[in-house]
């Protein structure tokens, strides 16, 4: 699209939206939307950075049925690739998506897609369209990436994620840098009994948490499980389970600890397990070297 270019795209509902690049510079893109016939009316403003995207509401105000990926730009247009989304699924659309006061979409070039096509892939050179087959994998990416977003927002998200930052930096620890650290941080500086040695410790202690999705049997939930990883089969697997609903404002339904976390509550019973796991990480982040996982508190 070349900027103040305007295109007519055919979303999942059947109905036909103005799509206009407003502006479009080397860092980003300004565009508006507006639902057809009325060309001059209540319109959607956001913008873009290269290679971010945003789920967009042809309607404004209802779930998201299209996503907007900004491939590129410069100064003389953009390539964005539109994606679309089956409203049915309640993605809620980005909020940094405003409804502007009425604003004039004509003029410039106008371009329309095939009124048959969910999906088009559109530049200053081409445009292309992708058939419905498609569509149902586009809008469960998105729907996963729109409840992990909304993970990664909780407090319970946050901290795992400084978690399995952690636990990445295990992977360079040695048992040399292990006992001083074991040293420093624990019993006065005596070097750890056989069962916390950096053998054992290494063995049990995860190096990662890898992250999986999938659906559940309710209508926009979606479970996000962290599966912890190590050397041993024992403490390798799920470790926390959360179902996250897409489309409701209080996103976060339930979160369940399992695997290496689920005894957790038995050290202080007076205590969540998110507070034991909250306390874990503020010592252990206090050791600066690679082995701060490991180290016990």
């Amino acid at each position: 699209m070349t900027p103040n270019q305007t295109v007519f795209l055919k979303v999942s509902n059947g109905s036909v939206v103005a799509l206009k690049l407003r502006t479009a510079t080397a860092t980003g893109a300004t565009f508006y939307l507006a639902s057809t016939p009325e060309l001059y009316g209540p319109v959607a403003s956001f913008s873009l950075a290269p290679l971010s995207s945003l789920n967009v509401s042809s309607s404004i105000s209802k779930s998201a049925d299209m996503n907007l990926l900004l491939i590129s730009t410069t100064s003389t247009g953009v390539s964005l690739q539109i994606s679309p989304l089956l409203s049915a699924l309640g993605i809620r659309a980005s909020p940094s998506i405003v409804v502007l006061n009425p604003v004039s979409l004509t003029g410039g070039q106008i371009n329309t897609t095939n009124s048959n096509s969910l999906s088009t892939t559109t530049s200053s050179t081409s445009t292309t369209t992708a058939g419905s087959t498609s569509v149902a994998q586009n809008s469960t990416a998105v729907l996963y990436q729109q409840a992990l977003t909304d993970m990664n927002t909780t407090n319970i998200g946050v901290l795992l994620k400084k978690f399995k930052a952690l636990y990445n930096k295990d992977l360079s620890c040695t048992a040399p840098i292990y006992n001083q650290s074991y040293q420093t941080y624990n019993h006065n500086h005596i070097l750890p009994p056989a069962y916390l040695s950096f053998a054992n410790q290494s063995l049990y202690t995860p190096t990662d948490l890898k992250i999986s999705e999938s659906n559940t049997s309710k209508k926009n939930n979606v479970l996000i499980t962290y599966n912890a990883i190590s050397q041993s089969s024992l403490t390798t697997g799920p470790s926390v389970l959360a179902v996250i609903n897409t489309s409701a404002i209080s996103f976060l339904k339930n979160t369940t600890y399992v695997g290496i976390y689920y005894h957790l509550n038995s050290t202080n019973p007076t205590l969540s397990i998110y507070t034991v796991l909250n306390n874990t990480y503020n010592f252990e982040n206090t050791i600066p070297n690679a082995c701060a996982a490991l180290v016990p508190q």
